[in-house]
């Protein structure tokens, strides 16, 4: 195996997500620019990189048991933990955040009027994902259940499943870099999602939600970035190399 600093922050998310909340620490998108190496990131944002191996090393000193490693986990089992905890959080989330937001401009519009952008944000952002999980329902994780049956969803063979799943995952990953920038821009509004001063509890919960919210879904398109789209390619690619010739 690598060097830790020799690979991807995607990789090493992906292997103990107890990385993560370093990467978080520094603003470092593990999730959709996973594929820089550690190294790469120290040098890019001039981070000092043996500060950041310390503090990767003390989080997994902290909580001794290593977190999930979602890179071994079958396809199924790993789409049926996006649709259970992600899918399902997002929907429950999304309602109460935009009343949340609504009530903040009612109360500190005036003095505030970011929070008119960033609930318009957060509604258009919200949609998009809303849009997205059913594209994930209906699209990505059918042609990945058929590729972890080793079955073919279309009557054409692998050959149109292959062309599919590179179109879907390419439609994927196009959406999670908007998703994410939308919620970076509301990070910039609300100065990383920091109450004011003069904020009420209802401010400042509201922006700890909407920071959860984030969290949240960087794990999400991470699990999907950098597991489950790496691991149907290579299974993908397992199932065409064993298909006869004379198939």
């Amino acid at each position: 195996m690598k060097p830790i600093e020799l690979r991807t922050i995607g990789d090493i998310v992906t292997e103990d997500y107890r990385a993560a909340q370093v990467f978080k620490k520094y603003h470092l998108d593990f999730c959709c620019k996973g594929n820089q190496t550690l190294k790469e990131i120290a040098l890019k944002y001039h981070i000092d990189l043996q500060q950041l191996l310390k503090e990767i090393e003390a989080k997994q000193q902290l909580y001794p048991t290593k977190i999930f490693g979602f890179g071994s986990w079958p396809l199924d089992l790993l789409m049926q933990y996006i649709k259970d905890k992600h899918h399902k959080y997002i929907v429950e989330r999304i309602p109460i955040i935009q009343q949340y937001l609504k009530k903040l401009g009612e109360l500190y519009g005036t003095t505030n009027p970011e929070l008119f952008d960033i609930l318009e944000l957060f509604t258009q952002t919200a949609l998009e994902l809303t849009l997205h999980m059913q594209k994930e329902k209906s699209l990505l994780f059918p042609q990945l259940k058929a590729l972890s049956q080793n079955k073919y969803a279309q009557p054409n063979g692998i050959d149109t499943v292959e062309a599919n799943l590179d179109h879907v995952i390419h439609m994927m990953w196009q959406e999670h870099r908007i998703l994410m920038e939308g919620f970076h821009r509301m990070e910039r509004l609300s100065d990383n999602f920091k109450a004011p001063d003069h904020g009420c509890s209802l401010y400042r919960i509201t922006y700890s939600l909407l920071k959860e919210f984030e969290e949240d879904l960087m794990e999400h398109i991470h699990l999907e970035n950098n597991s489950l789209f790496p691991n149907g390619h290579l299974l993908e690619k397992e199932l065409i190399s064993q298909k006869s010739p004379l198939d």
